[in-house]
């Protein structure tokens, strides 16, 4: 009976393909034919839907390194915003970053207008003022980034630098504690990120040596 059953199922999958097939085959779109013949099929013979899933981790491109006072948005890190393993596009309309501070009274006030990019597209509508209280700041975009469907996007940060005194940062990411603003484009619902923890890179603010001050800094 068992052996019967899977025959039938069988058949079922095969017509329905060929029902599906002949459907779209009426459009006049025929590269939006295939594609939606492909997504049907696979719908069919897999019995799953779409689904959402974004990957976020810290680059290790950008590596450990001086930057000047007085720099206008220097590049601090990179985050790689990976959805190779999603059926849908994801709409991220906001990131919770990570930074550590590293000397005297562990403050980061040297830091302002800091933003998010994608290559040279500015994604937020203002910068944010670093202060010393939180470890955590969320990032919102101005309006819904999405990352297609098996792509990659890379956003990067980017601060002014307004003081120095060889203070040293670093821009990462927490898992544990962050909570990104991430949705389906086609389901408009929750989608399920995987996070990696990282630190990031050390940052070390130095003075503009070619100031009458610079002596002084050092």
């Amino acid at each position: 009976m068992k052996k019967y059953k899977k025959y039938a199922l069988g058949l079922l999958l095969i017509t329905l393909s060929v029902s599906v097939f002949w459907w779209f085959s009426g459009s006049k779109n025929e590269g939006q034919n295939n594609a939606n013949l492909l997504d049907a099929t696979i719908a069919i013979f897999s019995g799953t839907r779409k689904n959402g899933y974004l990957r976020i981790s810290v680059s290790k491109e950008i590596k450990s390194q001086n930057i000047i006072e007085g720099a206008v948005q220097a590049t601090f890190a990179d985050y790689i915003l990976d959805a190779r393993k999603s059926n849908e596009d994801v709409a991220v309309t906001g990131l919770p970053l990570w930074y550590s501070v590293y000397g005297k009274g562990a403050a980061i006030r040297f830091l302002t207008n800091c933003k998010l990019y994608d290559g040279n597209t500015n994604l937020m509508k203002s910068g944010i003022m670093i202060g010393e209280a939180k470890k955590d700041v969320l990032f919102q975009f101005s309006e819904k980034f999405v990352v297609p469907q098996r792509t990659i996007k890379t956003v990067t940060l980017r601060c002014d630098v307004v003081q120095s005194g060889s203070e040293k940062v670093s821009w990462g990411y927490d898992a544990k504690a962050a909570n990104p603003v991430i949705t389906g484009v086609t389901s408009g619902q929750d989608i399920k990120e995987k996070e990696k923890t990282s630190k990031g890179s050390i940052m070390t603010i130095v003075p503009d040596c070619q100031s009458e001050v610079c002596e002084k800094k050092l």
